[in-house]
């Protein structure tokens, strides 16, 4: 019988799943190569977390699946992809708005909680990793994060720019502000755009601007049309 995992809020994140149909192997003090009893999931691709440490991809083969080192904390399952797409970028300057012109992303702000793997990018197909170690010792797994990370992200100029965030780690992922750095957008290429469509505008000379010839007064003696007789 396949029971809804316990939701993780806070805590050690190594004996939560974030993997789907998974089993899980939480012995510490007898710590295990290789885990079985996995023939629900045979000949299938499955994600490994051992200890806290993402392992590769593992298949199921007689119902086990072998691990890199022994662990006593092991949950196995099945990988799945979380996407965050944010609306299109607009920005709107002294030259108006940025709808339908082209525009540069080349650095992002992402405000995370507790979070241990992501990949940031403007588009699915292009992301870069978002590194998470600092001063974990060696063969320890990353500390789950909470705070800012300012990512650099090499693009190139669009008409429909956005943010992309993945999740595709049994790991946990929490995104919860997306923002811009500093000039983050490249502001030439886009006044760029617009100058091509811009209506000129008649110049201005110094030369005097013409003027009207007056017309001549009227004659005394010249008939009046339209006047009443006495």
């Amino acid at each position: 019988m396949e029971m809804l995992a316990e939701q993780y809020i806070d805590g050690d994140y190594a004996r939560h799943s974030f993997l789907d149909c998974s089993l899980i192997y939480d012995d510490p003090e007898a710590p295990v190569a290789a885990l079985s009893g996995l023939e629900h999931l045979e000949g299938m691709t499955v994600g490994i977390l051992a200890d806290g440490a993402v392992c590769p991809p593992r298949v199921v083969e007689d119902g086990r699946v072998a691990l890199d080192r022994p662990a006593g904390r092991v949950i196995v399952g099945l990988e799945y992809v979380a996407d965050l797409e944010t609306m299109p970028v607009e920005i709107v300057g002294q030259e108006g708005a940025s709808v339908g012109r082209k525009k540069q992303i080349n650095a992002v702000s992402l405000l995370f909680h507790r979070t241990v793997g992501a990949k940031v990018g403007t588009s699915f197909d292009r992301m870069e990793i978002v590194k998470w170690r600092s001063t974990e010792p060696h063969g320890r797994p990353p500390r789950p994060y909470s705070g800012t990370k300012n990512l650099v992200i090499p693009t190139l100029a669009e008409n429909v720019v956005s943010v992309c965030v993945r999740s595709d780690e049994p790991t946990r992922s929490t995104p919860r502000t997306c923002g811009s750095g500093k000039k983050n957008f490249n502001w030439g290429c886009w006044r760029t755009e617009i100058s091509t469509r811009r209506i000129p505008r008649p110049l201005r000379t110094n030369s005097p601007r013409p003027t009207r010839a007056k017309t001549p007064p009227l004659s005394p003696n010249w008939p009046r049309t339209g006047t009443r007789s006495g």
